[in-house]
């Protein structure tokens, strides 16, 4: 059975539409403001969100709701990108940014959230003014007519179908913060503090047993917690324990542990620059392979990405798996280790990929570089012109890292290596479940594909 499709604008659909507020920003003791940036792949990205004194004097409309809907309304590049907001807590948006709210008497409202999410290219459309500024009112938005299945009961069960593989996804998004944290916490305390050299340095010293101090800075526990964990399990600690020097050299560059080297940044690994692209290498038709800029790194493969079927030198060829690092930009969202999971395509400036020997190089390189962020973006900033900043091989050249022996590198294998397979694996997981997602969103929404 068909269901009966009808065309319903926004206005008709919805109890309130309007602009945000504009606010006033203090640092604590106010309202959080969601602004254009927040607005990012479906969601509410709170990272960039400040907060605004006005509490009271916001009005009550403007306060949002659960399941309203989010429009940004000015911009290039950003408008017509919708989010829904799904928390109890109290937010407001300033400005540039429609407050679209569902009359739950006509619509379901998070099937209407995804119909919303349909027609973003639609509600692009509607901006006008120039191309350094674009603007969607409020009555063009209003006008916009969505294709609505009238039925109340499939439109709840398309909802929960596609909320649930949301779910999934947001899920997933936050395991690997916790991957990178546990794993940038066990390399800082390894390959940069050294820790167990120094607590096997200081057994030494006090005339104690080095390899149990350091097994308790490896495990985390006291001597008599150690003591009572299996045998096999303190073996385990035991040779992991061993796999550390019990000396640190003195060198022009600092303390290293015996037998580890002082290197520069830049001779970690390969570092290969992306090609330059000129607008007449563009496809017109989106034919070939896509051009993967800072954009692509952070969002994917979009409608705005460019393709070329220029023949390229293959060393700017990247697959899934490839290691990037962005090494010019805005310094504070742009300078970062990425690993591309995105399929073929060809590599822009700006860009290193980043090739190593072996899995353990690559892991090593990988949170070193997330480890150095801070001082990276630091060099960037004094660097910094019209907003943008940058890191070059000359600067790469003169930042010395402590580089590990086979032994230290075998500590990567075994721990930090299975952290980053786990962390890539729910990477490919979720872009999985994205095309799944995004697949079955226009089928549902359009009636093609019906729920039983």
């Amino acid at each position: 059975m068909r269901f009966k499709i009808l065309k319903k604008s926004i206005s008709e659909l919805t109890s309130y539409l309007n602009r945000g507020v504009t606010p006033r920003y203090v640092e604590k003791n106010g309202i959080l403001v969601v602004n254009q940036k927040c607005i990012r792949n479906s969601k509410v990205d709170f990272s960039q969100a400040r907060l605004h004194d006005k509490l009271k004097e916001v009005i009550p409309d403007k306060i949002v709701r659960k399941f309203d809907v989010l429009v940004n309304s000015t911009g290039v590049g950003t408008l017509g990108r919708v989010a829904q907001y799904y928390r109890e807590e109290q937010i407001t948006v300033d400005s540039h940014i429609t407050i679209v709210r569902p009359d739950t008497n006509c619509i379901n409202p998070l099937y209407f959230g995804f119909l919303m999410r349909l027609n973003e290219s639609r509600i692009e459309s509607l901006g006008e003014g120039s191309t350094g500024q674009t603007e969607l009112s409020r009555s063009k938005l209003g006008e916009l007519e969505l294709d609505v299945i009238d039925d109340p009961q499939m439109q709840e069960k398309i909802a929960s179908v596609l909320s649930s593989l949301d779910q999934k996804i947001w899920t997933n998004e936050l395991i690997n913060p916790i991957l990178e944290s546990i794993s940038q916490t066990v390399f800082k305390s390894w390959f940069v503090d050294f820790d167990p050299v120094r607590a096997k340095i200081s057994a030494i010293e006090n005339g104690e047993d080095p390899q149990r101090t350091a097994m308790q800075i490896i495990s985390g526990k006291s001597a008599r917690e150690l003591s009572q964990l299996p045998v096999q399990q303190q073996k385990s600690i035991a040779e992991t324990a061993d796999l550390f020097p019990s000396k640190l050299e003195q060198t022009e560059d600092g303390e290293i542990p015996k037998g580890w080297k002082w290197r520069t940044l830049y001779s970690t690994a390969e570092y290969v620059n992306g090609a330059a692209f000129k607008a007449t290498d563009f496809s017109a038709d989106r034919t070939g392979f896509p051009i993967v800029k800072i954009a692509e790194l952070k969002s994917g493969i979009t409608p705005q990405t460019k393709f070329t079927i220029k023949a390229m030198d293959s060393k700017y060829e990247i697959n899934n798996g490839a290691m990037l690092y962005s090494w010019s930009g805005s310094p504070e969202t742009s300078l970062e280790v990425f690993k591309w999971f995105g399929g073929k395509g060809w590599l822009n400036q700006h860009i290193f990929l980043i090739n190593t020997e072996s899995d353990a190089q690559k892991v090593y390189v990988f949170n070193l570089l997330r480890h150095l962020k801070p001082v990276l973006i630091e060099i960037a900033k004094n660097k910094q012109t019209t907003g943008l900043g940058h890191v070059t091989v000359a600067d790469m050249k003169r930042i010395m890292v402590p580089y590990p022996d086979e032994n230290g590198l075998k500590l990567i294998q075994d721990y930090l290596y299975p952290l980053y397979e786990m962390d890539s694996n729910n990477i490919i997981q979720i872009e999985n479940l994205k095309q799944q997602r995004d697949t079955l969103i226009p089928k549902l929404l359009s009636g093609e594909l019906q729920l039983t």
